[in-house]
C-alpha cells in the first residue's frame, strides 16, 4: 500500500514528465490496439461473408493480409523499444537531477508505469465510446490503404465463379459486424496491447533506471569524498 501511495505521489512530481509518458503510452497503445483489431477483423469478415457464399479472399490471401498487419505490429513494437532506449540514453547521459523524477523504490517505479498504461487504457476506452463511427472510418481507410500494397489482389470478385454479382474486395470491414461484437473485439485487442506494452516497457525502464541510479550514486559519492 505504501508503494502505491509513493507511486501516486511521484507521478505528480513533474507534470511535464507525466504528460510526456502518458502521451507516449497512449499513442503506442493506440497503434498496437489498431493493428491487433485489424488482424482480428480480417478473419471476422472472411468468416461472415463465407456464410453468404461470398469469398472475397482465398485462405492464402487472408493469411497474407494478416501477415502484413502482423509485420506492422512487430515494427511498432520495435519502434516503441527504440524510442524507450533513446529516451533513457539521453537521460543517462544528461544525468543531472534525473533521479529527482524517479522513485527510489523499484516497485513504486514499476507501479508508476503500470498506472500510466492503465490511464491510457481508460482514455482509449472513452475515446472509442465517443468516436466509434470515426474510428471505424479510420480502420476502413487503413484497411483499404493496406490492400493497395498488394498488386496481386483483384479489384472485385464474382459471387458465383465466372458469373453472378460482383463484390469489391474493399468491402467495408465492419458491415457484417454488430456494434457489440465490434466493441468486444476492440476491448480484447486493447487488453492484449496493454499487456504487451507493459511487458515491453517495464524491463527496459527498470534496467535504465538502475543504471541512472548507480551513476547518480557514484557521482554523489565522488563529490562527498572531495
Amino acid at each position: 500500500m505504501s508503494s502505491l501511495q509513493t507511486a501516486l505521489n511521484d507521478l505528480t512530481k513533474s507534470k511535464l514528465s507525466f504528460y510526456l509518458t502518458f502521451a507516449f503510452a497512449s499513442i503506442a497503445l493506440f497503434a498496437l490496439t489498431t493493428l491487433l483489431l485489424l488482424y482480428s477483423m480480417i478473419s471476422q469478415l472472411h468468416a461472415n461473408l463465407a456464410t453468404y457464399d461470398i469469398q472475397l479472399f482465398t485462405n492464402g490471401e487472408v493469411e497474407e493480409i494478416q501477415s502484413y498487419f502482423a509485420d506492422w505490429f512487430m515494427y511498432s513494437c520495435l519502434a516503441i523499444v527504440v524510442i524507450l532506449l533513446v529516451s533513457f540514453m539521453v537521460l543517462f547521459i544528461k544525468r543531472k537531477n534525473v533521479m529527482d523524477y524517479f522513485s527510489h523504490n523499484p516497485l513504486s517505479f514499476s507501479l508508476q508505469l503500470l498506472i500510466v498504461i492503465l490511464l491510457a487504457v481508460f482514455l482509449l476506452m472513452a475515446l472509442f465510446v465517443i468516436f466509434e463511427s470515426s474510428y471505424q472510418q479510420f480502420l476502413q481507410r487503413f484497411y483499404q490503404y493496406s490492400l493497395d500494397r498488394f498488386n496481386d489482389l483483384p479489384s472485385f470478385v464474382l459471387s458465383n465463379g465466372d458469373s453472378g454479382f460482383a463484390f469489391s474486395v474493399r468491402w467495408p470491414l465492419s458491415l457484417d459486424i454488430s456494434s457489440r461484437t465490434f466493441f468486444q473485439m476492440f476491448m480484447t485487442s486493447l487488453v492484449k496491447a496493454g499487456s504487451l506494452l507493459a511487458v515491453l516497457v517495464l524491463p527496459v525502464s527498470l534496467f535504465f533506471r538502475g543504471l541512472i541510479s548507480r551513476k547518480t550514486s557514484r557521482a554523489r559519492s565522488a563529490l562527498e569524498h572531495r
